[in-house]
């Protein structure tokens, strides 16, 4: 938000200048209004902002939801995990924890079991439930993972071995993971949070909204039928904000303030 204030500035100042704002999951109707330059004042005059779209291939996403409240998410995401790889059709998994400590904590119970049964398959051509036997590579996604290990994540692998990627919400925007059919949602984040009654900005695990929710289902069902198990009840679910806070209303604005004067800008209450 702070960044598309400075542009909207700009263009203010600038009428020769063209943005163009590309995304898929953006509110394209709020970006239009917000970059529209003409004054309110001005309903003679054409807007100076247009949407432009392009259709796309949608796949239809199964939503499951828990009966109760699970008592330690990542506890409850190895166990979906597991789940899903001894009862369900051939696809790649997607899960969400909220930070670098939980993923490894997750991975490490992911890696035995995964030493086990890859062992295990040597002997056998199905699971109990009578699903293809398949092998499985457990991997990580986080901010500062090395780019080295972040693209194993897009690799494809051997038509036997079943990936599964538990990630951040680094992988529910920005990136395009390949073969993933199953999304697993702990339902939590971890966003920055300035405090200003200290003076420190910190990370806080907090519940996703609605918007994350949707775009966190939407991981699957890229190339074909999706499904997304959803850490929580449906009740808590309606009970979601529908979006996060602004990053403007959670951020220190000091540094932001000082931009604004060291470029000229003296009246900061406009």
């Amino acid at each position: 938000l702070i960044s598309k204030t400075f542009l909207s500035l700009i263009l203010q100042k600038r009428k020769n200048l063209k943005l163009v704002v590309s995304s898929a999951t953006m509110d394209a109707e709020f970006l239009r209004d917000f970059f529209n330059t003409r004054d309110r004042t001005q309903r003679d005059k054409p807007s100076t902002s247009t949407i432009m779209s392009m259709q796309g291939r949608t796949h239809p996403i199964e939503v499951f939801y828990t009966q109760e409240p699970v008592p330690d998410y990542v506890k409850a995401t190895v166990d979906t995990v597991i789940r899903i790889h001894e009862n369900q059709p051939f696809g790649d998994i997607l899960a969400f924890l909220t930070s670098q400590e939980e993923i490894l904590t997750a991975l490490e119970t992911l890696r035995t079991y995964a030493d086990h049964n890859n062992d295990t398959n040597n002997h056998r051509s199905h699971f109990p439930s009578g699903i293809k036997a398949a092998n499985m590579l457990a991997v990580p996604m986080y901010g500062s993972l090395p780019h080295y290990k972040q693209v194993k994540v897009f690799q494809r692998t051997d038509s036997n071995v079943r990936k599964v990627v538990i990630a951040t919400n680094v992988a529910e925007t920005s990136v395009t993971i390949p073969g993933v059919v199953y999304v697993i949602d702990c339902g939590f984040h971890k966003l920055p949070y300035f405090d200003p009654a200290v003076g420190v900005e910190s990370l806080t695990v907090t519940t996703i909204s609605r918007h994350n929710a949707v775009q966190r289902a939407g991981r699957a069902g890229r190339t074909a039928r999706g499904y997304c198990y959803r850490l929580y009840t449906e009740a808590e679910y309606e009970k979601l904000p529908p979006s996060v806070p602004p990053e403007m209303c959670r951020s220190d604005l000091s540094g932001v303030l000082l931009q604004l004067k060291a470029l000229g800008i003296d009246n900061l209450l406009r």
